[in-house]
């Protein structure tokens, strides 16, 4: 069987979409080509833009591939929910056409991509977006030839010139829903048996009835049955509102409309929620969202968190709230994604429903997989996270038995700072792991607290590894205190306690500290062994004092 046009047209847009057709390839042609040939039998070919690909008048168009997916998810990004072209689209149109579509967001102006269009001025195509925006083709220059509708032969006629531009009528584009006020076959004109226009009727040869319609009938379904939940006063007929809610959903998630079944779970948790109702309707409106929330219709809203931009935020509300089951399942995906973006949208939700989440945190602290418990636990050193979480979180992974674990805690403790951040560190100052001891020295001095003053002594003085002493005596010079002198002065005064070339090591470090300190008795201290009898430590102590000096 050959393949039909509209399926060749949609690949072609999806590779013009994605810039993934072969080098040399005219992927315009190749569109405009399937187009001439799908436009023989129609005036125009309306796409919407799904989670599942491209659809025709509820039908799926081009197959099934990853290409119309990523294709399709692209302009979700972009809030596309439809396109139209028509015959007066030719190759260099839907070039300009591709080439918005496969902008990446950053590159569009403030308008999106209807302003791109906007600026580019194709003809003969037409791009509506979620937010309400629509781009509508200008007419042909005068004397400007019309693309045929279909391939002529050699024989055919040549179309006459038009004498004037003049603006597509409405006839020249399909109506997708029936219900709009019809037109006449002429194009909107005011002959016998066209509807005269009103006030709530823009003029027919605009094309306002084919964008009205950009959602279609599902749409229209959900946003009235929203409107009708939110405005109703009577008991009675806000519980069948609840009951055609409940069934809408189920029939918008088995047709894959899975954004409008949304918008209706989001108008349910509005109204279980509003301080306004009685507790009658709230009780209604939450027994309406457990029947929606079936254990199949759990599993496509929760594959839908995959998807990026708008939709997201907005179940995550619905799944938050529905708890249970839906709470479960989200905190899955949370530990099993590999999207930081994501991970940070789910934690940040599931917060709202336990500002502590101590069942999270024990099911990262569980978890087998070291690397998955990572990377739940940094999310608590996420920026606007409550520092008390932050601590809460690091203190119980300071017990972890994997050293990484206990890094991270280290890392959380000294970005929550404060009273209780020190306080996870020095508990992890005699933690088995040198690294994890090093890592901890080094934050104390970051944090520059001088309570850490007389720990980070006891270091120096009973520690067996150089290397930790010589961290110790550089995180008392970040600190930087008063305190911290008689430390220092202690370290430069060792007689024969380590002896040889470790102990000038850790009296040169000593000096370093003191000139890092920059209080006047440190500078007091390095013109005093500036002037002593041991030679080293006095040559240390003055290029300290020339750096400083340089540096001033």
């Amino acid at each position: 069987m050959a393949d039909a046009p509209e399926n060749r047209f949609v690949r072609a847009l999806a590779a013009g979409i994605l810039r993934s057709a072969a080098p040399g390839t005219p992927v315009e042609r190749v569109a405009r080509a399937a187009l001439v040939e799908a436009l023989a039998a129609q005036k125009s070919l309306v796409l919407d833009v799904q989670f599942t690909g491209f659809t025709r008048r509820g039908e799926a168009v081009g197959g099934v591939h990853p290409a119309l997916l990523k294709a399709a998810g692209q302009l979700i990004m972009l809030r596309v929910n439809r396109i139209g072209v028509t015959a007066d689209a030719r190759e260099e149109d839907l070039a300009l056409l591709f080439g918005a579509l496969g902008s990446p967001p950053a590159e569009l102006p403030p308008g999106g991509v209807v302003a791109l269009l906007a600026e580019t001025r194709p003809h003969g195509v037409y791009v509506s977006t979620s937010s309400g925006e629509v781009y509508r083709p200008v007419p042909r220059e005068t004397g400007a030839p019309p693309a045929p509708a279909a391939e002529t032969g050699p024989q055919a006629p040549a179309p006459p010139e038009p004498a004037e531009a003049s603006p597509l009528e409405l006839a020249d584009f399909e109506l997708l829903d029936a219900s709009l006020a019809p037109l006449s076959s002429g194009g909107g004109g005011e002959g016998e048996g066209a509807a005269p226009p009103t006030q709530a009727d823009p003029p027919p040869g605009d094309l306002f009835h084919f964008f009205r319609a950009n959602t279609g009938p599902a749409q229209e379904e959900a946003e009235t049955l929203a409107e009708q939940l939110h405005a109703v006063e009577n008991l009675s007929r806000f519980d069948e509102l609840t009951q055609a809610a409940t069934a809408a959903v189920s029939r918008l998630l088995g047709a894959r409309e899975e954004l409008r079944a949304i918008l209706l779970l989001e108008a349910l948790v509005e109204e279980a929620q509003r301080p306004d109702r009685t507790r009658t309707f709230r009780d209604s409106a939450m027994q309406a969202l457990r029947r929606a929330s079936s254990e199949r219709a759990l599993g496509q809203l929760v594959d839908l968190l995959a998807t990026p931009g708008e939709v997201r935020p907005r179940l995550l509300r619905v799944l938050v709230f529905l708890g249970g089951d839906a709470v479960v399942r989200t905190e899955g995906v949370l530990f099993r994604t590999q999207d930081a973006g994501l991970r940070a949208d789910i934690f940040r939700a599931l917060l709202q429903t336990d500002p502590m989440n101590q069942r999270l945190l024990v099911r990262a602290l569980e978890d087998p997989v070291p690397a998955r418990t990572r990377s739940v636990l940094e999310l608590a050193s996420l920026p606007g996270t409550d520092p008390a979480l932050t601590l809460r979180w690091a203190e119980r992974a300071g017990t972890h038995a994997d050293p990484t674990v206990r890094m991270d805690a280290v890392r959380m403790a000294g970005s929550a700072g404060g009273r209780g951040g020190l306080r996870v560190l020095l508990d992890l100052l005699s933690d088995p792991d040198r690294q994890v001891r090093r890592t901890v020295i080094q934050t104390l001095g970051r944090m520059g607290d001088a309570a850490a003053v007389p720990f980070l002594a006891r270091t120096i003085n009973e520690a067996d590894d150089e290397e930790i002493q010589l961290e110790a005596v550089t995180a008392l010079g970040r600190i930087g205190s008063a305190e911290v002198l008689p430390v220092l002065t202690g370290v430069l005064n060792k007689r024969q306690l380590f002896g040889g070339r470790r102990l000038l090591r850790l009296k040169t470090a000593a000096v370093e500290a003191l000139g890092r300190a920059r209080t006047p008795g440190a500078r007091e201290m390095l013109v005093a062994l500036a002037g002593g009898r041991d030679a080293e430590v006095a040559a240390e102590a003055k290029r300290v004092l020339a750096t400083s000096e340089r540096g001033a």
